[in-house]
């Protein structure tokens, strides 16, 4: 009777891994970028080149000008009662938010009534800079 021995197979070698692993990735890579092409393809069949001449219409965002101002604590607390107000409402804002909802008000006013509350706006002394 002859013996059958069990042989090993053969594990492949560092560079055969290597090699199989890279082919798989491009492979699936390849795959999902055709996907991609294949959506974004027929994206632009259904909606044709009026979709891209909306964003290209869009304006650019404007550009924002960082300043710092001094205020009495019991308008700073207005402040906070406002965005509490806000949240109520599910409207998540910040400070600058309403400072800004605030002018826009007031540009809408006319001068007698823009004077009326200017000069009922107490004056303040300017603080000391803050250090940089």
């Amino acid at each position: 009777m002859a013996t059958k021995t069990k042989t090993k197979p053969k594990k492949p070698s560092m560079k055969d891994a290597l090699q199989a692993s890279v082919k798989n990735e491009m492979t699936s890579k390849a795959a999902k970028l055709d996907k991609r092409f294949a959506a974004a393809e027929a994206l632009t069949a259904t909606h044709g080149e009026a979709g891209q001449g909306a964003k290209a219409e869009q304006t650019p965002a404007p550009k924002v000008v960082r300043d710092t101002f001094s205020m009495p604590e019991d308008d700073f607390q207005l402040l906070e009662k406002l965005r509490s107000r806000a949240r109520k409402m599910d409207l998540d804002t910040n400070k600058s938010e309403l400072v800004r909802a605030g002018l826009r008000l007031l540009a809408e006013l006319d001068d007698v009534k823009l004077e009326g509350l200017i000069r009922n706006v107490d004056k303040l002394k300017p603080g000391p800079r803050a250090k940089a």
